[in-house]
C-alpha cells in the first residue's frame, strides 16, 4: 500500500494492521480519488475516515490536500497504525486527529467528505447514513448499501470483491 498522489505521493504504508482490517487497495483507492476529482477534488475539505483501519483513504485525502481529517476506528490499533502511517509518510504536521469509537454508535461531526469502511459483514449501512452531515459520503463494501431517505447515489463501481458507492444529500435535505 502506497500514497497514490500529492506531497506524499509513492510514499508506503508500513504500520502492522491487525489481520482483521482489510486494507483498501491501491487499484480501489485510486479509483476513489479519481471519482472525487471529477465531482472536485478533496482540495481543503474536512474529511472524517470511519473504520480508518491503516488510514489509508484519510492519509491519502491529506496528501492530496484535504485541511484535516479526523480518523475513527473501534480498534486501538487500528488508530496506532493510523496515526504510524501518517507519521511514516511525512504527514505528522497535518491536521489529523484521532477517535477510538465503536460506530455506532459514534456520530461522526460534520464535514464535507466521509469516507466509510466498514467490515464486509456489516450490510446494514442506514443508521450511520442517516447519522452523517456531509456533502458526500463514500462507502467501500462487500454489498451495495441502501440510500435512506434524504441520500441519492452519484456512483457505484464494483472492483473485485469491493463495491465503492458514492453518496450525497439530496437537493430537498440540502435546502432544509
Amino acid at each position: 500500500m502506497r500514497v497514490i498522489s500529492g506531497q506524499s505521493k509513492g510514499r508506503s504504508l508500513k504500520a502492522s494492521i491487525p489481520s482483521s482490517i482489510r486494507p483498501t487497495t491501491d487499484r480501489v483507492k485510486e479509483a476513489i480519488f479519481d471519482i472525487l476529482g471529477s465531482l472536485g477534488g478533496v482540495d481543503d475539505l474536512v474529511v472524517v475516515d470511519l473504520f480508518c483501519g491503516s488510514g489509508a483513504l484519510g492519509i491519502e485525502a491529506l496528501s492530496r490536500g484535504a485541511r484535516s481529517v479526523l480518523f475513527v476506528d473501534e480498534d486501538p490499533a487500528a488508530i496506532a497504525a493510523s496515526r504510524e502511517n501518517l507519521i511514516g509518510v511525512g504527514l505528522e504536521a497535518a491536521d489529523a486527529s484521532f477517535k477510538r469509537a465503536a460506530i455506532p454508535p459514534f456520530v461522526p461531526p460534520e464535514a464535507d467528505l466521509i469516507f466509510m469502511d466498514p467490515p464486509y459483514a456489516m450490510t446494514d449501512l442506514t443508521p450511520i447514513i442517516e447519522s452523517i452531515h456531509a456533502e458526500l459520503v463514500v462507502i467501500e463494501s462487500g454489498v451495495e448499501p441502501v440510500a435512506p431517505a434524504g441520500w441519492e447515489f452519484l456512483r457505484h463501481k464494483r472492483y473485485g470483491t469491493t463495491l465503492v458507492s458514492v453518496l450525497s444529500p439530496t437537493a430537498e435535505s440540502s435546502a432544509s
